[in-house]
């Protein structure tokens, strides 16, 4: 039985009913086939096929497989936070029984996959409220895609501002990226170049996840685990380490 307290809460950030009974039953799971689903919700297949469309098509939930072994599973409530414009502080105090009932997978990574550029930024906006990120990007590939954020990160980089974090980040060898390197250095970032190099993915490792996202075709692949991002952050430390400081202007 779905806790009644969590499925008020969800309805308060916009789920109505049946929306906040699929995601959770699917959470719960970890992944399953629609009937399962159906059966854990209590409700109908024909109505969960409805709303899981629904909840697909706002990225709260993904599918793998094709038809009739098609499954599905929830994206981490967290996602949820970060997009939500309402309710966000008693959805952040039920966030703990939320994660209590997703299914780890016995240790298993889980694997998100978005596309489209407001999937990448609403992953990017997560990782910007983390402490201890560390980045490898092409500023130079990236700006044509999301130049209005290029220039927003650069300036409150810049502008030392309090609830910006203060980031690792490895850029690539070219005038674009050395250019930015060098107005955000100055702030709040600690950024080096890859001597000769240039990316052609970036890459974002945080505490438990690391991040993959393709610029052409735009799409952003998420793992959750905690050896996967330790062993990310070793290789990023040794790139680290034989990478160029960049140099102030005066």
């Amino acid at each position: 039985m779905i806790d009644k307290e969590l499925i008020a809460t969800l309805k308060g950030v916009g789920f109505d009913e049946k929306e906040a009974r699929v995601y959770l039953a699917t959470l719960e799971l970890g992944d399953a086939q629609v009937s399962q689903i159906a059966e854990k919700a209590e409700l109908k297949r024909p109505i969960v096929y409805f709303v899981l469309d629904r909840l697909k098509a706002r990225g709260y939930v993904q599918h793998f497989g094709s038809g009739n072994v098609k499954r599905f599973s929830a994206v981490e409530p967290s996602r949820l936070l970060a997009t939500s414009q309402t309710a966000v502080e008693e959805f952040r105090f039920m966030l703990p029984l939320i994660h209590a009932l997703q299914d780890k997978g016995k240790g298993k990574p889980r694997i998100e996959y978005f596309q489209g550029l407001d999937a990448v930024l609403s992953i990017y906006g997560q990782l910007e409220k983390e402490k201890d990120v560390r980045f490898v990007t092409n500023v130079q590939k990236l700006t044509p895609i999301m130049a209005k954020e290029i220039e927003m990160w650069a300036r409150n980089y810049e502008s030392k501002r309090k609830d910006t974090r203060a980031h690792k980040v490895l850029v690539s060898d070219n005038q674009t990226d050395t250019a930015w390197a060098t107005r955000v250095v100055k702030g709040s970032a600690d950024v080096r170049i890859l001597p000769g190099q240039q990316t052609e993915m970036d890459f974002s490792i945080s505490k438990g996840m690391l991040c993959i996202t393709s610029f052409d075709p735009l799409f952003i692949v998420v793992i959750h685990s905690e050896k996967i991002a330790r062993s990310s952050a070793l290789l990023f430390d040794l790139a680290w380490e034989s990478s160029k400081k960049v140099s102030l202007k005066k």
